[in-house]
């Protein structure tokens, strides 16, 4: 392979207007998540093909495994990732895939706050004020306060640690990234559901149970 020492020389000029073209063909710009196929990995990392790009994008293990994807990914599979740098000082492209998920995640949470939707997450573990949440289909981690676990006060939440259950947001901090969510909301409007269902079904029962058993059937029928 030819190495172009003289970058001005027409043979690099025109190089560099390909790659160029190349990455505007792809929509490839930096601050963008882009999907990237996995072609080696090593103890140490994970090398990706992206095209358009010169070099190729290298994630450390370890980032994956925080992401608890380790185990998911494997040659020839894809994976989302952030471009911070087309080319760094040392020449190097620079992603990450922990970002790419955090603003993929980020992005699904507002959408949600904004529709007005309840959220599927699990209470991962307690922390000070409160326990840390993780929503199941992103692996966002969000915090839920004390006072908005139960609609009443719970000694010990252990059984409440590692179970998929309904949570709502109630704050997202776009500046800092943070977002609050209640599990008190959904308890006391599931209970809400059911008295309004009980004060209005009751005198109904109350009045079939009262009923003979032909009278009963012919209500029914009715």
């Amino acid at each position: 392979m030819e190495i172009y020492k003289d970058l001005s020389s027409p043979a690099s000029k025109q190089f560099e207007e390909l790659l160029n073209s190349q990455l505007s063909k792809n929509k490839i710009e930096e601050g963008k998540i882009i999907e990237g196929k996995v072609t080696k990995i090593t103890s140490k990392y994970i090398f990706l093909f992206i095209p358009g790009l010169k070099s190729e994008p290298v994630i450390d293990v370890n980032e994956v495994k925080l992401m608890g994807m380790n185990e998911e990914i494997k040659e020839g599979t894809t994976i989302s990732v952030l471009l911070e740098k087309i080319e760094d000082k040392n020449g190097d492209v620079v992603v990450s895939a922990q970002k790419a998920q955090k603003i993929k995640g980020w992005n699904k949470l507002v959408k949600c706050y904004e529709n007005n939707e309840l959220i599927n997450g699990k209470i991962t573990q307690k922390t000070k004020g409160g326990v840390i949440v993780e929503h199941v289909e992103t692996g966002s981690l969000m915090f839920c306060p004390g006072s908005q676990i139960s609609d009443k006060p719970i000694k010990n939440i252990d059984h409440l640690i590692g179970i998929e259950q309904k949570f709502a947001l109630i704050k997202l901090d776009m500046i800092r990234g943070n977002s609050v969510v209640s599990r008190r909301q959904v308890v006391s409007s599931n209970k809400t559901v059911w008295y309004v269902y009980s004060v209005t079904c009751a005198p109904a029962l109350v009045f079939m149970l009262l009923l003979p058993e032909s009278a009963l059937a012919l209500y029914l029928i009715l």
